[in-house]
């Protein structure tokens, strides 16, 4: 990630003002890591996503250990490139 996405703590970097506290949990700073994994509001998303995929929940989640259960998962079913395009087109519509 490049960290590029306008989140309260790059908007803060670039002089804007304001109260820059994550919109879904109020707790922490509004960052990209934050966003996708930290977050409690977040961390439960990933969970019922993963159930939905079978998938099975790491004590601690982290964007390495969401691909790595992922891929372990799917290790036999699937080729040792599995990719992010691989990974969305196996979530259920």
């Amino acid at each position: 990630m490049h960290k590029k996405a306008l989140t309260g703590e790059n908007l803060n970097k670039r002089g804007f003002h304001g109260p820059f506290r994550c919109c879904l949990c109020t707790s922490a700073m509004e960052t990209s890591d934050h966003l996708l994994v930290d977050c409690v509001f977040t961390q439960e998303v990933w969970k019922m996503v993963l159930h939905g995929l079978s998938v099975p929940t790491p004590s601690q989640i982290s964007v390495v250990t969401l691909y790595t259960s992922w891929v372990d998962q799917n290790h036999e079913k699937k080729s040792k490139n599995i990719g992010w395009k691989e990974i969305w087109q196996d979530i259920p519509k």
